[in-house]
Parts: C-alpha cells; structure tokens; sequence
C-alpha cells in the first residue's frame, strides 16, 4: 500500500496516512481487486473487497482551513478528573479525560475567557469538547442575527424555539428518567429490562428530532454532521448508600426507590459531594448510549444525530453541583434540560437540569424547562477564524 499527500500542486510519497489535515482524494485513489477506498470522518480508511492480495495507491489533498482537533489539542493543559469547587480563572482552559471513543478534550471555565464559538447553520454554538473520536460537540446558543450579542449568551433565545418544555409527560415509573421510555398505557415496569428498553420518545427527544429535522436536515446541513458519536442516557444505579432516600432498591424499575449514577458521582445525601467525580464513559452502552442504527456501538435508537448535554459535562465544563455559578460558559440565566437521570424517589421520576442560578438540580420530569440540542460535527471539516466572540469558527466551503 502507497500514501501520497499533496504538495504544492503535486504528490510526494509518505510512510503512512496522515492522521489530520488532509482528506482522501477517493477519484485519484486505486486499489486492484475491485477494492474501493474511502475515508471516515475520523480518518479512519475504510476498504471495501479488501484481500492479501489488494495493492492500493492512496492520494491524500491538503485541506484549507484549521482542524479543530489539531488547534484545540494544542492548547491542553493536561487531564483534569476531578472538582473540588466551581471553575476559576486560574483552571479555565481546555483539558483531557477519557471517554468512549479515546480522549475528550474539554473546555473548562468563564465565560469571556474561552474561545470556543462555532457559528453554524444559521446559529451559534459553544463547543463543550473535542470528542475522542476527533469529532466537534457543541451546544446550541441561539440564532445568528449578526455579531454575537448578550441574547446568544441568556435568556430564552438561548433554547430552541425560546419555549419550556417538560421531560416527559409522565413520571410514576422509573421509566420515565429516559430519552426513552417504555410504557406509555399507564401501566408500571416490573424489571430494570423492560423500564429501560427504548420503546417510546421522551417528550424532549421528539421535540429536539423536530427541530433538527427542520433546521439542519431540511436546510441542507445534515452532511456537516457526524453520525458516529453518540449521546449517554446514563441509567446506571448508583451504587453508594444515599441517607436521603431510606428505601433505595437500586432496582431501577416500577415506583421502586432508585438513584442512578450521575447522581452518585455529584451528590451525596442530599448535599454535594466535597469533591466530585464527573465521567464521560457511558457505563451501559448498549442501552444508555444514544446512536443511530448504523453504527458499531450504542442503542442505534437515534433517528437524527443530535442529543442533550449532560449533567457530568457541566461539572467538567465549571458547574458544582447545586452552588450558584453564573461565570461559567454554560451558564444562561435560564433554566434547561440535561440528559442526566437523578433518581426515581417516592412517587416521581426526576432528570437533572441547570436552574437559573447556573446550579445542578434534580427536577420532575414534568417540569418545564428549556431545550439546547447538543451534536457533533465531523472530524474533517475546515475552519476558519479563532473562536472568539469576534471571530467564531466558521466552516469553510
């Protein structure tokens, strides 16, 4: 197998495929045997009727633009894990943790002291990570009338159709903690399986599927997207002993007293916890990890590539559990969902959201709050500027 990368208007030879900065050139590029290469958005190289015998010749065209991943990597100041208080200005910056796919890098701190805005589709955006597989993860921040303004940065033009939504409609099952649920006849899970099996939409997965549809799909976006990544539904049990809730099961189902694992690593007996343990992992992947039905790993339960933020990304992003923060980046002076579980206590299901202080609460899944989709863009995608209020990241065509 040969690699080419371009250079000044032609090819020169290369030991092996370049990991960034570059693209498959897939008309140039040949293989014997009728093998057929192609490249994925995590510039992985994918070779159809590959054989012992298949010769390929590979041609790689430099790209015009930054790559995301390569610009923010460069500014990490290492792996950060672990909180014990609300970020500052001296930890604000980007930093590393383990994810699904590899290595995150995160972006941690105060708002005007990080640059990490993403004008796109017609709205702004604030990337929360550079996931492990290279992809972008961002969060909406509300449309693009002209130059960023304080209506991208709070208030209700910073949720998808500036309007409250609940969770789900229903709360009297543990079901009712997810994405999706499984009942939606009134009747009560009798086991974790059946609580937890994705059947039903939430009420927030079918309006955040109709607002992508409308606004990235039908407006011609849907290709920027990164279809492999997906978005963690974590209904894991907890496993510490919680005072606050006498007849924990840690059962998961039915109107069983349960609290779940986003919980455990941020609160303990009602209170936070003195230092806290945040995750990007998805501990149940094949139930918990949201994806669309084409891909390796997850649920394949997605039907559009989009999600929520979750409750641990905002404790690495600057949030402390339920103390009052309104200096870092995600904070938006209203309230909006997350796609973390808390728990199911005596009589109802509750999700994590963000009030309006910037704090972390456990809230019914039949309140109402706002709604930021969350999604990935591809790994190979060019930008331009620097990611500052006055120059966002701007695809370039």
């Amino acid at each position: 197998m040969a690699f080419y990368i371009e250079k000044d208007g032609t090819y020169e030879p290369i030991n092996t495929f370049p990991t960034s900065g570059y693209k498959l050139n897939e008309e140039k590029s040949i293989c014997s045997n009728g093998a057929k290469p192609s490249m994925a958005s995590d510039y992985s190289i994918n070779i159809t009727n590959l054989n012992g015998s298949t010769n390929c010749y590979l041609y790689f065209d430099k790209l015009n633009g930054l790559i995301l991943a390569d610009e923010i990597k460069k500014q990490s100041k290492g792996e950060k894990t672990s909180f014990s208080g609300i970020a500052t200005e001296s930890d604000t910056g980007v930093y590393t943790a383990p994810d699904d796919y590899g290595t995150s890098y995160y972006f941690r701190g105060l708002e005007g002291s990080l640059n990490n805005w993403v004008e796109f589709a017609g709205f702004y955006w604030r990337i929360i990570r550079i996931n492990g597989n290279g992809t972008i993860r961002m969060i909406y921040q509300g449309e693009a009338k002209g130059d960023i303004s304080s209506s991208n940065k709070t208030g209700t033009t910073t949720m998808i159709n500036e309007t409250l939504y609940v969770f789900n409609n229903a709360l009297v099952d543990n079901t009712f903690v997810g994405y999706m649920n499984s009942i939606n006849n009134g009747d009560n899970t009798t086991n974790y399986e059946q609580a937890h099996s994705n059947l039903y939409n939430s009420n927030v997965k079918t309006e955040i599927d109709k607002w992508y549809k409308t606004n990235i799909i039908d407006k011609g976006y849907g290709n920027y997207a990164d279809n492999k990544t997906g978005f963690c539904n974590d209904r894991s049990i907890n496993t510490g002993n919680e005072i606050w809730l006498t007849n924990d099961t840690k059962s998961g189902y039915g109107k069983n007293a349960t609290a779940y694992g986003p919980y455990g690593r941020s609160m303990k007996n009602s209170s936070i916890r003195n230092v806290q343990l945040p995750s990007l992992k998805c501990i149940n992947k094949e139930i918990d990890l949201f994806t669309i039905n084409t891909e390796d790993i997850g649920n394949h339960k997605l039907k559009y590539p989009v999600g929520m933020i979750t409750s641990d990304e905002i404790i690495f992003a600057g949030s402390f559990g339920h103390i009052k923060n309104s200096t870092h980046y995600l904070y938006t002076a209203s309230k909006y969902w997350t796609l973390s579980p808390s728990s199911y206590g005596s009589s109802y299901a509750t999700v994590f959201s963000i009030d309006s202080f910037g704090a972390i609460y456990s809230e019914r899944v039949n309140t109402k709050n706002g709604l930021r989709p969350v999604i990935n863009l591809r790994a190979d995608i060019p930008f331009s500027g620097d990611g500052s209020e006055v120059s966002p990241y701007k695809i370039v065509s």
